[in-house]
């Protein structure tokens, strides 16, 4: 897998990196969360 083509889904994501969160639609990330914040979407 290329960085340039992530394999997300379509919808919202999120993937938690224990002191972060990193959420985003298709493609492209768009908010980080604190790790006590709620996230919505598909979890990768």
């Amino acid at each position: 897998m290329e960085a340039q083509d992530p394999d997300v889904p379509d919808d919202d994501w999120f993937k938690d990196f224990g002191t972060f969160k990193l959420c985003g639609k298709r493609r492209y990330p768009s908010t980080f969360l604190l790790a006590g914040q709620a996230a919505r979407g598909k979890r990768l």
